[in-house]
């Protein structure tokens, strides 16, 4: 895992299956814990290297997700 990611989980005490909330939403689902978003911040270099790969990685697994999509679709649609 990242050390940025791991620095913000870990600031937080969340677990990697949190993260998905825990960037969507800023307090957990009853408002007791907000979460502290600096350690996604102020990174530098390191952050902007770090978040350009992360966009990459995301526009590629989303191709490959349609892709795969579309590839299921039409095995559906021939077997039907």
């Amino acid at each position: 895992m990242s050390p940025i990611l791991k620095e913000f989980l870990d600031s937080n005490h969340l677990g990697f299956q949190d993260l998905y909330e825990a960037l969507r939403y800023p307090s957990d689902p009853n408002f007791n814990a907000f979460n502290s978003y600096l350690n996604l911040k102020y990174k530098g270099k390191d952050g902007i290297e770090f978040f350009t790969r992360l966009q990459q990685d995301i526009i590629s697994a989303r191709i490959a997700a349609r892709k795969l999509g579309l590839i299921l679709e039409q095995e559906a649609n021939t077997s039907n």
